[in-house]
């Protein structure tokens, strides 16, 4: 019985720490600005949030972030109009197909967040 108890709390708290997962797709960038422009300004929002990122083709970029044991891996599709951030890998952050770890969203949020003062507080 004890162990049951423990088992149905150990899932209650694991079940509060996690969220859908949602992507951020399609943020329109109006005016449009220099795909060079959105390039450097999606870079310069990962790197000051501790996101390692690289433009792996062009008008695409892969970030990482390693937080203590966690790691994600996103996708940030962009041209002159838009951008997306894409959920592509995870690592210790309760993924399961559906739910992750609420922290990933806090993370994209605020990676969303920094992007766009660069791209729109000008």
């Amino acid at each position: 019985m004890k162990v049951v108890v423990a088992l149905m709390s150990f899932l209650f708290f694991v079940g509060c720490k996690t969220m859908p997962l949602t992507n951020v797709e399609n943020v329109e960038i109006n005016p449009p600005k220099k795909v060079s422009y959105v390039e450097k300004a999606i870079q310069e929002a990962a790197r000051d949030r501790g996101w390692r990122a690289k433009t792996i083709k062009p008008g695409v970029i892969k970030a990482k972030l390693f937080a203590r044991s966690h790691e994600v891996t996103v996708k940030i599709p962009f041209s002159k109009s838009s951008y997306s951030i894409l959920y592509v890998d995870s690592k210790n952050m309760a993924y399961d197909g559906e739910n992750i770890h609420k922290k990933y969203g806090k993370w994209v949020s605020i990676l969303q967040r920094d992007i766009d003062r660069l791209l729109f507080d000008e």
